[in-house]
């Protein structure tokens, strides 16, 4: 019982841990890079889709992605949704493709984006913390339904508490190397 608790807090708290490293990988720092466009997502045949399923994206040069869709009749659709997901770039087209030119960060932008990931840091926390409320709510139930004794419940909070505060830690060290990431780049 007690290793399924950690186990179980184990694979919950990862699952936070990793949506929370994907959306500030997604935070660009001045350089072209294909994450900048992972969330980009637009109306293909009637069906909402991610960009990179329907198109080949690639790092021009430091300042400029490339993207190559399957289906260059959806070059403008593109644009358009590049532009509505307002993260700032400028998208145009050339040779058939379609080229994104990423400027150059200021230092207003930089402490934007360090507040930005400070609070996806809370965010990530806080859904932490949720899981490790739920499986103590659950072992506490079942105590209270005399399904395991006071000793195996104290231990697996226990436990529970110790994953918590690794990933909690995880996450501040994380934040630490992404905040000198963003400052000195």
């Amino acid at each position: 019982m007690i290793n399924y608790a950690k186990d179980y807090s184990i694979k919950k708290m990862k699952k936070c841990f990793n949506i929370f490293l994907k959306k500030i990988d997604s935070i660009r720092v001045g350089s072209a890079n294909v994450m900048l466009l992972s969330n980009i997502s637009l109306i293909y045949y009637g069906k909402k889709v991610l960009l990179n399923k329907i198109s080949r994206i690639t790092v021009y040069n430091t300042k400029t992605l490339r993207i190559s869709a399957f289906d260059k009749s959806i070059n403008n659709i593109i644009i358009q949704s590049i532009l509505k997901s307002n993260i700032d770039v400028n998208p145009y087209t050339k040779d058939n493709d379609v080229f994104v030119t990423v400027p150059l960060i200021t230092s207003e932008k930089r402490t934007k984006f360090i507040k930005l990931i400070y609070k996806e840091g809370e965010i990530a926390k806080v859904n932490i913390r949720i899981v490790r409320r739920d499986v103590n709510t659950k072992f506490n139930n079942m105590y209270l339904k005399k399904n395991i004794d006071k000793d195996s419940k104290y231990k697996i909070e226990k436990i529970v508490q110790n994953v918590t505060n690794d990933f909690i830690t995880k996450i501040d060290k994380t934040l630490y190397l992404k905040e000198n990431y963003l400052k000195n780049n």
